[in-house]
């Protein structure tokens, strides 16, 4: 496994958030969150990223933190920086502040470029970009970093269907070229049961169901995180 989470709580102006949280993310998978708005996704996304102090302990097997790549449910969109520039600022943690980037540098991000399906776009600006086309630069960005543990946001909320397709495609295109382990906040149930291995239900800021996604995702547990019927019809 590649991540573990030991009684991992999270307490915000005396609110407490997350609760004694206990799981493991295992290596070269895609783990969905899923729960209600409030359930504590974002925040857990958060204290893996180590982006919130909390109390528990998130253990990496063999993963330094320039390893980890986090992206946030609305990234940062830079004004007046082109694509390629936005992807190099993946490079930042691998080279020599007094040297600056290196053909290699250059080189990698090119890499990730061609990998996103983004050559012909290198040179726009990434203000201008699409929602898909801003996502597909977003996990160039990690790409280039060298990341091999992506941790994102809802990365599709504000997409069509057309578009979440797309993105989920390249995840998995990407999680099998580059044995990425993957951990993805979720609304959408179709996109858990068809893309994830595993999945985490949060319940109010605690870890009620955890486990293969085939034998979690089930109309009663659904129904029971969700406290409307969900029937599932069927899966992949």
């Amino acid at each position: 496994m590649d991540i573990e989470l030991r009684n991992l709580s999270l307490t915000i102006s005396k609110n407490r958030i997350l609760n004694n949280i206990n799981a493991d993310f295992f290596h070269s998978s895609i783990t969905g969150i899923l729960g209600e708005n409030g359930s504590g996704k974002s925040s857990l996304l958060k204290c893996i990223a180590g982006l919130v102090t909390h109390t528990g302990s998130v253990t990496f097997s063999g993963v330094g933190k320039r390893k980890l790549g986090y992206v946030p449910q609305q990234p940062a969109i830079p004004i007046g920086m082109t694509v390629a520039e936005f992807i190099l600022l993946g490079r930042t943690t691998h080279y020599n502040w007094y040297v600056g980037e290196t053909e290699s540098d250059f080189n990698r991000c090119r890499e990730a470029i061609n990998d996103v399906s983004l050559t012909n776009y290198s040179g726009r600006y990434v203000d201008t970009l699409s929602g898909g086309e801003m996502q597909r630069a977003v996990l160039a960005r990690a790409i280039a970093q060298e990341a091999n543990i992506l941790i994102l946001d809802e990365p599709t909320s504000a997409l069509d269907l057309k578009g979440q397709i797309e993105v989920f495609s390249l995840l998995l295109q990407l999680q099998k070229k580059f044995n990425l382990t993957i951990i993805i906040a979720l609304h959408d149930l179709n996109v858990a049961i068809n893309f994830t291995n595993y999945v985490l239900f949060l319940k109010k800021g605690s870890l009620v169901r955890a486990g293969k996604t085939n034998s979690i995702m089930t109309s009663d547990n659904l129904s029971d995180l969700y406290g409307v019927p969900v029937e599932v019809v069927s899966s992949l």
